[in-house]
């Protein structure tokens, strides 16, 4: 084939995004890709493909077919925009901040970068002001859960409720899991405390969810929790070996 049939091809693939065709538009930028197409056109491509991902909500791919575009050129602004917007929904604000103070360099009168660089700012913000108080809740609720004097009180069954629902907000799990939360938690698995380590096996099974970082730092634990935890999710019949990959599978 010839690079004309790579051009129609990718005609084809903006005629079916503007239909709202994601999944057709990507397979017609996927195969013009495969034409051979000269650099230039592999970056528009590649970023054509990310505003396929950010449509079907596929954060990740999106993330790495705009940094393939940026590869290709690094001054293509689409693509730089596409990234982050992929990384804010990636909860990767810090990331998102520096491809949008990019795109406004590049486009300093866009107002569409200037408005997404505002409200990422804010975001930040926002986090470190919830981080902050996060803190202090998550070192609270370990020392309940810890203290052999709260054994089976009303105070520590509600620290252990709180500490799963915690985890299950992206800052509120990063900040468990560096606050030495995978030893912690194993120290309320090792209670034999039946609602302890319900508590312990969800707020892991959060910890993990969406987040391959934190699942290799859990990794290098899971043997232990393999010992203490595998008869346990048999008896109870939980859910956790579908929820947390690898973990609990060793």
């Amino acid at each position: 084939m010839t690079a004309s049939s790579a051009e129609e091809l990718r005609k084809e693939g903006n005629e079916l995004f503007k239909c709202g065709d994601y999944e057709g538009a990507l397979t017609a930028y996927t195969q013009a890709l495969s034409l051979g197409a000269t650099p230039q056109d592999q970056a528009i491509l590649h970023r054509n493909r990310a505003a396929c991902h950010l449509k079907l909500e596929d954060y990740n791919k999106a993330e790495s077919e705009a940094s393939k575009a940026i590869e290709k050129d690094g001054g293509d602004v689409k693509a730089l925009y596409r990234r982050s917007q992929a990384l804010e929904k990636l909860g990767r604000l810090d990331q998102a901040v520096l491809d949008l103070k990019r795109c406004v360099s590049l486009e300093p009168k866009n107002k569409v970068f200037q408005e997404s660089l505002r409200n990422i700012g804010g975001q930040i913000q926002e986090k470190v002001r919830y981080m902050s108080s996060t803190d202090a809740k998550v070192e609270q609720m370990f020392q309940i859960l810890l203290d052999p004097k709260e054994k089976g009180t009303e105070k520590k069954q509600k620290a252990s409720q709180n500490l799963v629902v915690l985890a299950r907000e992206d800052a509120g799990a990063e900040k468990i899991f560096r606050s030495n939360g995978v030893q912690l938690l194993q120290c309320l698995l090792d209670t034999g405390e039946t609602d302890l380590m319900l508590a312990a096996l969800r707020t892991l099974v959060g910890i993990c969810s969406e987040h391959q970082s934190r699942v290799g730092g859990v990794e290098r634990s899971s043997y232990c929790f393999s010992l203490s935890v595998c008869p346990f999710v048999y008896e109870f019949h939980l859910p956790v070996y579908s929820s947390t990959p690898r973990l609990l599978q060793k």
